[in-house]
């Protein structure tokens, strides 16, 4: 009969397992089997497990345990076999996640069991169990991964211990389920299912309930943990509660649960308190009363202080005694002494077979010294020294306190001190010291252990806000000798505690920092306490909830390391860790310098940051987790990697990859980063692909999934993101493509071939889903080209779109519009190009490009052409002083030289932005009368000027300008006054030289020297009207010809170089206006005032433009308008003169013109001599 022949009509949803041991079948008497049977089974007869029926319901119960006690037997007496059975603990959750279904086994010592799963999706699925040698202790299991339909989730097979089948099934690193079989004739337990959150849990072997020993991951919460029965002669049931309320503190913890009987009744002893530390007992009193309390100051937390409610009302009849007072309390199990008066020394005297307890009260904060010995407190064997409220202890000589066998000590609320080099605890065999609220110093050690039995065990533990910071450097000692080598210490650290100093445990150390014998020191950091220092010899590491450490030393720890919720861990010189690392919902976990984990990494909802080279011997794997690997140091990990629930991963560089030996598998949104060099298979569900910290590449054994998302950077440089499969295809038809700017604004290079994925050996197969560009390239001009498929190899190219090219010429200014259309010719060629492509600001990355510069010099040179004209017009225009021949100075050959300086503007319109010109220059000239009343006069002139560009990159240009000028002037007297007439012209020439910077792409330094010249020619005529006897007022009229020629150039110093054409413009001015003078007398010299107010207006080329193309690539010319000079402007002009000398006149003088988008303010001093 098979397994599956057995169930075929069975109501009962266990599964019978039959396995045949031989020829030779073992049998019980019918009695013995029926109840190891019943109870074994029972054992797992959780709520819903067997039909609808409910075992909560104690007769219910019952009637299950016979109909599955009836399959059993029918099994084992016919085939004379061993029975298993199998089930699960809680319904809810595993009807889809696990299970087992059509279940076969071979015979005993075949190498292979097949089993089935059902998966999430309810698909069943086959997967093998390989057992090893058969060597009479059990089979050795080995992992194996199981796919569940769409999902793969990993099912890793623990050998919980050395019985015969026992594995856990783990799912979705989330739940475990314990599958744990022991032979009936080994006494052993069961078949069943079991819903765990944690670690690992260990079951008793032997046919006992108690004890049991269970982990968490982190300190977190254990639920369901587990519903033992006894029977008939035997107590009866014992259950612990939901444990919610319990809080492991991540390492062993043995959780004792005990029978007794009240009426009958069975006894609970239940945890209630989520800090684990207060806990409620239900004792039974002599007389059958219950007594009920709760620890603290009352009483110890060790229920065997009271045994009957006698003892009670005596230990509160102590607290109202008289200092000093011994008080008889009738029971040999607990003493008391109350201490309320100053500086008494107490001791034990108290006799009895069995002293339990000696407690050291006091009601006050006083100094207290206990003396022992040489002023030591000497706990012995078998007693607690407690006390509870503020107490200063100063200890001249020797230790605090030397604590024996099974002794403890608490001490609370105060400051302790030992002074010399002396420690301040010594704690022996399983000793005991509680620290609560101390502030502890001493010159030695703060604590020393000392282990002589390999069964010693100590606990020391420091909570509240304990302080323990001087020491001589170390906080804990372990001294071992003989058999001490397998002691164990718990060192744990709760609360708001501050600790420094190291931990040293070096006794039995080999070469490697290994103890081979079983000795140990348990640290624990939890709760919010805080540890700095180093250590040597650790063998567990636990950083419970909220807790910190910073390590210096990076010794071994030769176990394991866990952290916790809020956890913090820092490791500044690295770590070798010879176990593994576990962490869940830290605050974060740095390694600082090189390390080493001989095992496992997981952690979840955390970051782990490696600043060092790390090898890591096992399996990596995280939830919810960034893995942060050094980008230039080694890193290798043994084993697999497995990122869920967002996870990512980074690290390494293109040179020197992160060496992973096992295959890798992304699900849930995770990220698999860093440059990778990986010997097994890529198998990415729901994860995401995105090679490098920047641009990267990721090597594989092989690729079984691609995964739904692969993102690729590029760059500016023409690199990009790479995956190599080494052996088989690539298929990468569910996988959708996104393509990213490095970091965000790398750039890119358009019209160039980005290989993005390579098949080594074998080939592509398929095609993207879906491919897109990233948000990166928002606002931009270009578009990814369909995506090119090769046999082996996979590439993209990015181009302009021209549809958005059009478009943006229609939105940008007539500048940068036609400035567009060349930059786009260059792409692909031109970095600078590419980046302006792909700006988000196109317009003012154009303006890096588009050389207004030289534009908005021709502008500023064809309107500077009026300063001549009024150096000019100062010196000869105006009625004379005496109201005589305007013309005719003091002396027939006047010489004059003016100094001018000044600065203009011409504002900018949207389209050319504002230019601004200053400068400085001289003039000097002379004139001499020409045959009747013309005079004829030349003048030459120099002006420096700079001239720049608002908002175009530090664009900029210096002119050197040079004048000659000539000129004639007559004025003709009426009775009425006055008749003026100027003529003249100017020829410039212009050495120009210009800057401008560009900084797409890369930073470019353009200039360029080419010349322009100027020719003017003006006139004006003008009336002035005697008003006074020294003043003469009367209109003008002005008309000025300019024209303008620059040569072509060509700008050196980068690719983003523009050559320039010959360029011509020219402009008519007109001006109307009205002016006047007076003379004056200061004192013996002569002096005048001289002012005049005019509109002028302006046609012609008053938007100069330049035709500009790229020098690389013979791209088409563009057009660039400079800023527009003002059609309208009007002007002002005063003037200061006075006689110095006989024929020597002195002046200043200013020129101002004002229009909408000009200002011009031009200023000189001027000086005439007549010969």
């Amino acid at each position: 009969m098979s397994a599956n022949d057995g169930l075929a009509r069975s109501p009962v949803r266990a599964v019978l397992i039959v396995r045949l041991l031989g020829t030779s079948p073992t049998l019980y008497p019918t009695h013995q089997l029926m109840r190891r049977a019943c109870r074994r089974l029972c054992l797992c007869a959780q709520p819903n497990l067997l039909g609808d029926v409910s075992v909560n319901n104690r007769t219910r119960r019952n009637e299950i345990r016979k109909t599955a006690l009836a399959i059993a037997i029918m099994a084992a007496c016919s085939q004379g076999a061993l029975v298993y059975a199998a089930g699960h603990h809680n319904e809810t959750n595993l009807n889809k996640d696990a299970g087992t279904e059509g279940t076969s086994y071979t015979e005993r010592n075949a190498r292979e069991v097949v089993r089935s799963v059902i998966g999430r999706d309810g698909v069943k699925t086959d997967y093998r169990v390989v057992y090893g040698p058969d060597n009479g202790e059990g089979a050795e299991i080995e992992s194996v991964s199981v796919r569940r339909g769409e999902k793969w989730d990993d099912l890793r097979l623990l050998n919980v211990d050395n019985t015969p089948e026992p594995f856990s099934v783990l799912l979705d690193d989330e739940k475990l389920y314990l599958l744990h079989a022991i032979d009936i004739e080994q006494n052993g337990e069961p078949l069943y299912f079991q819903e765990y959150v944690g670690d690992f849990i260990t079951l008793p072997g032997e046919d006992t309930p108690s004890p049991v020993y269970f982990k968490t991951i982190g300190g977190e919460p254990v639920t369901d943990l587990l519903v033992i029965d006894r029977e008939d002669d035997e107590t009866e049931d014992a259950e612990f509660v939901d444990g919610e309320d319990v809080e492991s503190d991540g390492l062993y913890e043995d959780i004792e649960y005990e029978f007794g009987e009240e009426d009958g009744e069975e006894v609970e002893y239940v945890l209630v308190e989520e800090d684990g530390e207060e806990v409620e007992y239900v004792l039974v009193g002599e007389d059958g009363e219950e007594v009920e309390y709760l620890p603290g100051d009352e009483f110890t937390e060790g229920d065997e202080s009271v045994e009957s409610v006698e003892a009670v009302e005596a230990l509160e009849a102590v607290e109202a005694g008289a200092a000093g007072k011994k008080v008889d309390v009738p029971t040999t199990r607990a003493t008391s002494i109350l201490l309320n008066g100053t500086d008494q020394v107490f001791s034990d005297t108290v006799e009895s077979p069995r002293p339990k307890d000696v407690k050291v009260s006091s009601q006050r904060t006083h100094t207290l010294s206990v003396g022992w010995g040489s002023n030591t407190p000497d706990i012995p064997g078998g007693r607690d020294l407690q006390k509870h409220t503020g107490v200063d202890w100063i200890i001249p000589n020797g230790p605090i306190s030397e604590i024996h066998r099974s002794g403890t000590l608490e001490l609370q609320n105060g400051k302790v001190q030992a002074t010399g080099d002396h420690p301040g605890f010594v704690v022996h065999a399983d000793g005991q010291a509680s620290l609560d609220n101390i502030n502890l110093t001493s010159g030695g050690p703060s604590f020393v252990s000392s282990l002589t039995r390999s069964s010693d065990k100590q606990l020391i533990q420091l909570t509240g806000n304990t302080v323990i910071e001087q020491n001589n450097g170390v906080l804990l000692s372990v001294n071992r000798t003989g058999d001490g080598m397998g002691g164990v210490v718990h060192f744990a650290l709760r609360g708001a505690v501050s600790a420094k100093g190291d931990i040293l445990d070096t006794d039995g150390l080999d070469a490697n920092g290994k103890r081979h014998a079983a000795g140990q020191v348990r640290f624990e950091v939890s709760d919010g306490a805080r540890w700095e220092g180093s250590h040597h010899g650790l063998q567990q590491l636990h950083v419970g909830r909220n807790g910190t450490i910073v390590e210096h030393g990076g010794k071994p720890i030769a176990g394991d390391v866990t952290g916790a919720r809020g956890a913090s861990l820092t490791f500044n010189r690295g770590a070798n860790i010879g176990g593994s690392v576990r962490l869940l919902s830290t605050a974060g976990a740095e390694f600082l310098d090189d390390t080493r984990i001989a095992k496992d990494l997981h952690a979840r909802n955390t970051t782990v940051r490696f600043d060092g080279s790390t090898k890591i011997g096992g399996h990596l794997s995280g939830g919810a987790t960034r893995f942060e690997f050094n980008r230039a140091k080694d890193a290798s990990i043994g084993g697999s990697v497995t990122l869920t629930d967002g996870s990512r991963l980074s690290g390494g560089s293109m040179e020197n990859p992160i060496k992973i030996s096992g295959d890798v598998r992304v699900y849930e949104n995770s990220v698999l980063g860093g440059n990778l060099d990986v010997e097994g298979t890529l198998e990415s569900v729901g994860g995401v692909l995105s090679p490098g910290n920047s641009i990267g590449k990721q090597t594989f054994g092989s690729i079984r999934q691609m995964g739904p998302s692969y993102i690729v950077d590029i760059n500016a440089a023409g690199r990009a993101d790479l995956v190599v499969a080494r052996t088989g295809e690539i298929d990468v038809s569910k996988t959708h493509l996104t393509v990213s700017q490095e970091n965000g604004d790398g750039g890119f290079r358009l019209n160039h071939d980005y290989t993005i994925l390579s098949a080594e050996t074998g080939k592509i197969v398929g095609e993207f889903a879906s491919s897109k560009l990233d948000d990166t390239f928002q606002g931009t001009l270009v578009h990814l080209e369909p995506v090119a498929y090769h046999a082996q190899d996979v590439q993209i190219r990015l181009a302009p779109d021209e549809k958005k090219v059009v478009q943006k010429t229609k939105e940008l200014p007539k500048n940068q519009a036609g400035a567009l259309y060349a930059v786009a010719a260059q792409a692909g060629a031109q970095a600078w190009a590419d980046a302006a492509l792909l700006s988000t600001n196109t317009q003012v990355a154009l303006d890096q490009l588009l050389g207004e510069v030289h534009a908005g010099t021709q502008s500023a040179l064809l309107y500077s052409g009026n300063q001549v004209r009024a150096v000019i017009s100062d010196r000869v225009s105006g009625p004379r002083r005496n109201g005589g021949n305007a013309s005719t100075p003091q002396s027939d050959v006047p010489v004059w030289v003016q100094v001018t300086g000044g600065k203009f503007s011409l504002k900018g319109d949207g389209n050319a932005t504002k230019t601004s010109s200053q400068g400085g220059g001289i003039f000097v000239g002379g004139e001499g009368s020409v045959g009747g009343d013309w005079r004829l006069g030349a003048a030459l002139g120099y002006n420096d000027s700079a001239i720049k560009l608002e908002n175009r990159g530090g664009s900029k240009a210096d002119v050197n300008s040079y004048t000659a000028a000539l000129y004639g002037a007559k004025s003709l007297q009426t009775a009425n006054g006055q008749y003026d007439l100027l003529a003249g012209a100017a020829y410039t020439h212009h050495n120009i030289d210009t800057r401008r910077r560009v900084t797409l792409g890369s930073d470019q330094n353009l200039k360029s020297s080419y010349d322009a010249k100027s020719t003017q020619l003006f006139a004006e005529a003008g009336y002035g009207a005697q008003v006074g006897a020294k003043t003469v007022v009367g209109p003008y009229v002005g008309l000025a010809w300019t024209d303008l020629k620059s040569s072509g150039f060509k700008e050196t110093g980068g690719s983003a170089a523009l050559r320039g054409k010959a360029d011509h413009d020219h402009t008519l001015a007109t001006t109307l206006g009205i002016r006047g003078k007076t003379d004056f007398d200061i004192g013996a010299a002569h002096a005048f005032v001289r002012g005049g107010l005019g509109w002028r207006h302006t046609n012609g080329d008053v938007n100069p433009s330049r035709s500009l193309a790229f020098v690389n690539g013979n791209g088409a010319s563009f057009s660039v308008t400079g800023a527009s000079i003002a059609r309208d402007v009007a002007t002002l002009n005063l003037e200061l003169g006075a006689e110095v000398g006989k024929n020597t006149t002195v002046g200043l003088s200013y020129n101002g013109q004002f229009a909408k988008g000009l200002t011009d303010n031009y200023g000189s001093v001027f000086m005439k001599v007549g010969f």
